[in-house]
C-alpha cells in the first residue's frame, strides 16, 4: 500500500514518494507546481487528479478538470462528487459520463468514482450507480473517503469489506480522518492502491511523530512551506511511506 504525502512541493515529496494526489484546480493556475508533477510523471509516478470537493466546497467543472487532465494524460481522474449527498453525486457522475461521450473522448483511461451517502446502503447503492456509467474500456477505481470513518460503523474498513459483493477491483482510501491506524487493515491488501495525506506537515508542525498522531482534525491545517521543518517534514513522509508499505 503506498502513501501519497500532500504537501507543498518545497518539501520535495517525489523524492520520497512515487504515488501523488494533486488538485486539478491548483495544477491549472500553478504553473511551477504543475512542471513539478510533470516531471514526476514522466518518471513513471503514479498520479491521482482530483477534483477539489473538499478543498473548495464543490467540484471543479467538468471542462476544468479535463483542462488539468491534458498535463498528466496518464493519471487517474476523480469524478466529481458531492460529500455525503448520494443523489447529486449520482447526477455528477452522469453529468460526467455524457459529458465524455458528447466530446467523443477516448474512454480507455482511469477514472477514480467516490461513492457519497448518509446511509451505509446509500453509499452502496451510489456505487452501484456509478459503475453502471461508464464504457468497459474505462479502468475504475473507488475512492473511499476519509468522512466514512465517522459516518459508518465499522469506517472504510466495513464499507470496503461490503462493496466486495458489487466491486472487487481497485480501492483508494482518500485522505486521513484520524490517524495512520485507521488504514492499517489496508497495507496487506494489494487491490487498496493507497491513502493520501497532509498529516506529515501537520505532524511537522507540531514536533509529532506522523505515527503517534492520534487525531488529525485537531492539528493546525497548513498551506505555505516552512523552511524552518523542512527536514522534520521530510522525516514524517518517510515515516508514512514505511508505516504503510515498509519502503524507506
Amino acid at each position: 500500500m503506498k502513501f501519497a504525502p500532500i504537501v507543498p512541493i518545497e518539501y520535495d515529496p517525489a523524492q520520497f514518494s512515487d504515488f501523488h494526489l494533486i488538485l486539478a484546480h491548483e495544477i491549472r493556475v500553478d504553473p511551477i507546481k504543475r512542471a513539478y508533477y510533470e516531471d514526476a510523471s514522466r518518471r513513471g509516478h503514479q498520479i491521482i487528479l482530483d477534483n477539489g470537493v473538499i478543498e473548495l466546497g464543490s467540484s471543479v467543472s467538468y471542462q476544468d478538470l479535463m483542462e488539468a487532465w491534458n498535463h498528466f494524460p496518464e493519471a487517474t481522474l476523480v469524478v466529481p462528487d458531492s460529500i455525503r449527498d448520494q443523489k447529486r453525486t449520482i447526477e455528477l457522475a452522469e453529468d460526467f459520463a455524457e459529458f465524455i461521450r458528447e466530446e467523443e473522448l477516448d474512454e480507455s483511461f482511469t477514472l477514480m468514482i467516490v461513492p457519497q451517502g448518509a446511509t451505509f446502503n446509500e453509499w452502496l447503492d451510489c456505487l452501484e450507480a456509478q459503475l453502471d456509467l461508464f464504457s468497459d474500456e474505462t479502468e475504475i477505481v473507488v475512492g473511499i473517503g476519509r468522512y466514512a470513518e465517522d459516518t459508518f460503523e465499522g469506517g472504510r474498513k466495513a464499507l470496503w469489506k461490503t462493496a466486495q459483493k458489487i466491486w472487487d477491483g481497485n480501492y483508494h482510501l482518500l485522505g486521513v480522518q484520524h490517524n495512520l491506524e485507521e488504514v492499517a487493515w489496508a497495507k496487506d491488501i494489494s487491490t487498496i492502491w493507497g491513502c493520501d495525506s497532509s498529516l506529515p506537515v501537520r505532524a511537522a508542525l507540531m514536533g509529532i511523530y506522523a505515527t503517534r498522531v492520534e487525531n488529525l482534525r485537531e492539528l493546525p491545517d497548513v498551506v505555505e512551506f516552512n523552511s524552518g521543518i523542512l527536514i522534520d517534514v521530510q522525516d514524517e513522509i518517510r515515516r508514512c511511506v514505511t508505516f504503510l508499505n515498509g519502503v524507506q
